[in-house]
């Protein structure tokens, strides 16, 4: 705003305060507004005034606007007017449309103090500042003319604004409506139209409404919204949400804690229940164990026998069967003999040889006390439990008292 005052204003310092009021619709896609600045050496002196009086100012509105806040508070301010507000040596004209200040302007009066003079002048310059106007608002035009005072001072005045075509001419008593002590109301001041713009500041004031236009307290440019409470909001939102997290993981945890602690106490009974059951498993795994490592001695007599040699081929003087050391499966059976030759013994052998039975008769000898059968053997033959092919796991085998016989296989 600053930037574009500087193209304007024919006498405009870095330091002049600015202040401005945006005005109706858009032109162009631009925005229109009225800007006013003041000389700081006048401010300063305004100041100096007041300090003077033992008073700080507060407030510096500009005539006009004062003007116009007091006519919208006590009139209906509707379409286009024109306000006049005739000072000592001055005339402020501003024009009001649909309640806001868009154009003013203020003269000088002449210094020859002829009332038919001054009205003349003043018609003259309300002509021109209607015909300002009209440019200004896009073809709008003034409707009314409003003029500050009473009818003793501004009679010749308004008489020759209603000579002009189509406009309407109304007073306006700045003190119209005004609550007045009773020593003020029956003596009135002079020139009450000047009294517009203090009474207009004075109202403002009373009501708490802020001011058009205020060179002490200039619009500025707005300042970063500030996120605080947006963060704290933000932030306590995440708050709950972690702790609402929190919450449920945590009774989640609780819970299965709970299911745990029931599993546990479930899985302790069983192992006591199961505790009622060792001396049974433990004679269980006893027979288990005779049984998987046992060996049916009877069977392997039968199988003996029915693969040794014809009896004058050969003769068992001696046989005794064991099973495994425990922990081990099968057996073994030791015998001694005598067979007809070597080559018998060979023959025996193979015969008695399979998956399950490994033979060792070794090499024999010759013992003539025999006889016809002079060769004499002793070995044994290591019984292979049938299941260990099938297991993983060797059966444990329970053992079984020795079988020895003194006499022939057959």
């Amino acid at each position: 705003m600053r930037f574009q005052a500087l193209k304007q204003f024919t006498t405009l310092g870095d330091d002049w305060p600015i202040d401005f009021v945006t005005l109706q619709g858009e032109t162009s896609g631009q925005l229109s507004v009225l800007a006013a600045a003041i000389s700081p050496e006048l401010v300063r002196q305004i100041r100096s005034t007041c300090a003077a009086a033992a008073l700080e100012p507060k407030r510096l509105a500009l005539r006009p606007f004062a003007a116009a806040a007091l006519l919208r508070r006590r009139r209906g301010v509707e379409g286009c007017l024109l306000v006049v507000d005739m000072l000592a040596d001055g005339a402020d004209l501003s024009v009001v449309n649909a309640g806001n200040v868009e154009l003013i302007r203020t003269v000088r009066l002449p210094s020859s103090g002829d009332a038919d003079e001054l009205a003349r002048f003043m018609t003259g310059e309300i002509r021109r500042t209607i015909a300002a106007a009209s440019n200004q608002l896009a073809g709008r035009k003034v409707e009314r003319v409003i003029i500050c005072g009473d009818s003793l001072d501004h009679a010749l005045l308004r008489g020759q604004i209603e000579q002009l075509p189509g406009l309407q001419v109304e007073l306006f008593d700045p003190f119209e409506g005004i609550g007045l002590a009773s020593d003020a109301q029956s003596v009135r001041p002079p020139h009450v139209g000047r009294y517009a713009p203090l009474l207009g500041m004075l109202v403002c004031e009373a009501s708490g409404a802020a001011h058009d236009i205020d060179f002490l307290n200039p619009r500025r440019r707005p300042p970063p919204p500030n996120q605080r409470r947006r963060n704290i909001l933000l932030g306590a939102g995440v708050g709950i949400v972690a702790l609402a997290i929190v919450i449920y993981y945590w009774q989640a945890y609780g819970a299965l804690n709970g299911e745990v602690a029931a599993l546990q106490a479930q899985i302790k009974g069983l192992q006591d229940e199961s505790k009622k059951f060792d001396p049974i498993v433990a004679r269980t795994a006893s027979v288990d164990e005779f049984v998987s490592g046992d060996v049916t001695w009877l069977d392997e007599l039968r199988t003996l026998s029915e693969r040794f040699l014809p009896p004058e081929d050969s003769i068992v003087g001696q046989l005794s069967m064991s099973p495994a050391p425990r922990g081990g499966a099968g057996g073994t059976i030791t015998l001694e003999g005598h067979v007809r030759s070597s080559s018998h013994l060979v023959q025996l052998e193979s015969k008695l040889r399979d998956e399950q039975h490994r033979v060792s008769l070794g090499n024999g000898r010759v013992d003539e006390k025999q006889g016809s059968l002079p060769w004499k053997f002793d070995g044994s033959i290591s019984v292979t439990d049938a299941d260990d092919d099938d297991d993983d796991e060797p059966a444990t085998p329970k053992a079984s008292p020795t079988a020895r016989s003194g006499g022939a296989a057959r």
